[in-house]
């Protein structure tokens, strides 16, 4: 009964009096009774129900399969009880529109069965999940930034939502692509939801990022050199490898989720940037700009629990941070207090001599990377990063 519970929940059997009689056994297993024809009956099954149950087993020592066959039928079932939902929703009409109805259909398609069994995990089971960590190496268990600094002060890239904030130009788009370089040849799925830049703008960035060729001479390709031709050559071979998704025609907060979850069911998430969040829109209606972000910063953090991959969101700051050109506390994260409420971890770009013109501005900026907020770790420090604005790289100083 101990191996056949961690498969079966009673909703599984098709009949419903095998659901009564399983939920009973259940019961009494739970209790630490003993579970046998009398014991059952004293639930009130018909005895007579149970004895002709009972005689038709041949053997209870391929309880595990039998338990599989009828997950597995459980399972089909649910699929085809969606399918004729979506039959329903179609023949209907209520929708207003293609996204809304397609967001459904895939919420009902998506049953993520072993999903659902980890959410009604008993506290062994978890205990058991960080025991196995004991014996892993860290790389086994946490995937890494690539910056020292960072990866040594968060322990790596966890799930969970993380804001990284600045003002504009400082370079929160640069180093988002850094991290997502980083994690790209750690062999994860990056999806990047690019609301400000187009594709190809964001792929050159990439190419200097990795190539170390500037970001100017790709984009005019006839003075690059020889060596130069060969480096971007095998940068965007390497590229064309990786499972990289970017998207930059996705503007509502709905297609997102909906290409998330198409994402998840082709095993190709691991890993979200959103750039960035006041760009984003929302088929909600919302009485002001406050409202819309508060709703859109709470429905990304539940897109985080539910698909359980990191999400990194890029935020502007308030214009009020530009008065002092002070470094940026929580209370600057533009818009709405729920940004900082909702968000697991918050991380600021800050560069000292932002807004100074200068006649000719130095190739290296340096940049303090700011962690001010973190759920399981220390908060309030803060390293100087360099920079590199010709090739839209950091690197640790």
């Amino acid at each position: 009964i101990i191996d056949t519970m961690q498969t079966l929940v009673p909703a599984d059997f098709y009949y419903q009096n095998h659901q009564v009689i399983y939920a009973a056994i259940c019961d009494l297993a739970n209790k630490n009774e003993n579970v046998d024809i009398i014991t059952v009956s004293d639930k009130g099954i018909d005895l007579e129900t149970l004895s002709n149950l009972t005689n038709s087993v041949p053997t209870t020592s391929n309880v595990k399969y039998y338990a599989g066959i009828v997950k597995g039928k459980s399972i089909r079932r649910q699929y085809i009880k969606a399918a004729q939902d979506v039959v329903g929703m179609a023949t209907q009409g209520e929708y207003e529109n293609i996204t809304d109805f397609k967001n459904d259909v895939m919420q009902k398609m998506d049953i993520a069965v072993e999903n659902k069994k980890e959410e009604t995990a008993e506290i062994r089971q978890v205990l058991m999940k960080i025991m196995d960590n004991f014996d892993k190496k860290p790389d086994q268990i946490f995937k890494k930034y690539g910056f020292k600094w960072l990866d040594t002060h968060t322990g790596g890239v966890k799930p969970s939502i993380t804001i990284l904030a600045a003002r504009p130009s400082v370079g929160k788009t640069a180093f988002s692509l850094d991290i997502a370089k980083n994690l790209l040849t750690q062999n994860l799925s990056v999806a990047i939801f690019n609301l400000e830049i187009e594709n190809t703008q964001l792929c050159e960035r990439l190419i200097s990022s990795i190539s170390g060729v500037k970001q100017s001479k790709i984009q005019r390709a006839w003075e690059l050199s020889d060596e130069e031709v060969k480096k971007t050559a095998e940068v965007i071979n390497m590229l064309a490898k990786c499972n990289l998704n970017i998207f930059d025609n996705i503007f509502m907060l709905e297609e997102i989720r909906a290409t998330c979850r198409s994402l998840k069911n082709k095993g190709k998430l691991d890993y979200v940037i959103i750039d960035y969040l006041q760009l984003i829109d929302t088929m909600k209606k919302t009485n002001t700009a406050n409202d819309r972000v508060s709703h859109i910063s709470r429905q990304l953090k539940l897109m985080q629990k539910e698909f359980r991959v990191p999400f990194l969101v890029l935020s502007q700051l308030n214009r009020s941070n530009d008065k002092d050109n002070r470094r940026p506390k929580l209370s600057d994260l533009r818009e709405s207090g729920s940004i900082e409420q909702d968000a697991d971890n918050v991380f600021f770009l800050h560069e000292e001599n932002y807004g100074k013109y200068e006649q000719q501005q130095e190739n290296v900026a340096h940049v303090e990377l700011i962690i001010a907020k973190q759920r399981a770790g220390k908060r309030d420090i803060y390293t100087t990063m360099k920079f590199y604005k010709e090739t839209q790289k950091f690197y640790d100083n």
